[in-house]
């Protein structure tokens, strides 16, 4: 696919952060564009079905799984 054929979305992940005072880490949600690629569903231990989208990173490239509900087109 060329980029011309996805659509840029807007996305936000979770990612732990360490404060520089405590040797805590705490997870803050992040906000990013990137270029949708498709939908998918993955079943969980106990049988239910968990969507996501496939998003390709617009700085770094990289795929990443993000929940359906975090994803604003």
């Amino acid at each position: 696919m060329n980029r011309t054929d996805l659509r840029l979305v807007q996305y936000s992940v979770t990612r732990k952060v360490k404060s520089k005072k405590s040797k805590k880490s705490t997870s803050k949600k992040v906000k990013a564009l990137g270029y949708f690629h498709i939908w998918g569903a993955n079943a969980d231990k106990k049988g239910n079905e968990k969507f996501y989208a496939l998003v390709e990173d617009a700085n770094t490239g990289a795929l990443v799984e993000v929940a359906h509900k975090d994803v604003r087109f």
